[in-house]
């Protein structure tokens, strides 16, 4: 009964902003755009803002809901998570233990220890439960000697978008001689895709004086478009000490660039990213966005999770940065509920808190 009333009210969370608000957010539009996109022929893969990014299969599966509607795709979706939560559930219980029969708080306890991540995958309509459960009962059928009908749920698994990638493995086979400075040098990157994931202008430039202070170059980096460009520009148009790649950098290049530093500070955006996968100290600046759905993986992986909140977190070569304020992470876009919209945990974040984590990651 529980189970039942949890699974009605996560759908709730689904369909409700779709029926009477402004409709569903996160990725239920995309799989809707995907299944239509089928259905009409076109291509699965343009250059949009939200790209698409998995394998052609389970475009061709969402098509069949998509082609009754929104509605009926955002409810099929949700059956499929309630139904993946419950495998995972029986399938936690079957691999573990001494094989008895547990007792019914027992039985619960995967479903318990797992309703946040449950809440995350019905809000935003991500494939990861699913995923789970069809590797889990990959899992089962090993244990129980059935290894053709494994390797079939695992190939399964991996034509709808599960990736093998054992370790995170950074773009090779480039030097960065042309763009990094003599000596002990920083890296920043001031520019997040979205402006509700911007840190304030003030504080990168105390950033860039107190690195600069302790003795070390500091190169900047940025993407190719214009906007960005321009922005930059005006934020460090009143420092020439700093070193700007202009968007020049291929990937490989960028990732020997940021393997040599003696620390990265950056936003919640994809170099930060690269930046923990290269190997390099890095200070990752979060907002209203949690760690612990997508914070950086630090080299060496995580024993344990990053926690939504705090003020500084370090694991491995990695160290996020936050401002706990009570509505943190709040995972929404921004305090007014778009893309460029500002965001008061980073435009309260101070310089002095990002400066003691580059500081922890300096070793001083």
């Amino acid at each position: 009964m529980l189970f039942l009333v949890c699974c009605v009210a996560l759908t709730a969370d689904v369909l409700v902003p779709e029926i009477w608000g402004n409709g569903k957010t996160k990725d239920y539009p995309l799989w809707f755009w995907a299944g239509q996109q089928v259905l009409s022929g076109g291509n699965l893969y343009p250059h949009i803002p939200f790209e698409y990014i998995y394998p052609p299969l389970p475009a061709v599966l969402l098509a069949v809901p998509a082609w009754f509607g929104k509605i009926p795709l955002y409810v099929c979706l949700s059956l499929l998570n309630a139904a993946a939560w419950w495998m995972v559930a029986q399938f936690s219980n079957a691999m573990t233990g001494s094989g008895k029969i547990p007792g019914p708080w027992l039985f619960a306890l995967p479903g318990f220890v797992t309703v946040t991540f449950v809440f995350d995958m019905f809000d935003l309509g991500q494939p990861n439960l699913m995923l789970l459960a069809i590797m889990l009962y990959g899992f089962w059928l090993l244990q129980h000697a059935r290894p053709w009908m494994a390797g079939s749920l695992f190939a399964l698994a991996t034509a709808l978008g599960l990736q093998h990638a054992p370790d995170l493995v950074c773009p090779q086979g480039a030097a960065a001689d042309d763009v990094a400075p003599q000596g002990r040098y920083a890296v920043v990157h001031a520019t997040p895709y979205y402006r509700y994931k911007r840190w304030t202008d003030d504080g990168w430039r105390r950033l860039v004086r107190e690195l600069a202070a302790r003795g070390l170059s500091v190169v900047a980096t940025q993407g190719p478009d214009p906007a960005e460009r321009a922005y930059l520009d005006a934020l460090w148009s009143g420092d020439p000490s700093v070193i700007r790649t202009r968007g020049a950098l291929e990937w490989s290049t960028l990732a020997a660039l940021l393997k040599g530093a003696a620390v990265y500070v950056g936003p919640d955006t994809s170099v930060t990213h690269l930046a923990a996968a290269s190997g390099c100290p890095t200070v990752a600046i979060y907002g209203p966005t949690s760690p612990r759905l997508i914070g950086p993986w630090p080299v060496g992986g995580l024993a344990e999770p990053w926690n939504p909140a705090g003020t500084i977190q370090h694991h491995g070569n990695v160290w996020v940065v936050q401002n706990p304020q009570p509505c943190l992470p709040c995972e929404k876009l921004g305090c007014e509920g778009h893309l460029d919209s500002y965001s008061r945990c980073l435009d309260e974040l101070s310089a002095r808190t990002v400066l003691s984590a580059v500081d922890q990651a300096l070793g001083r």
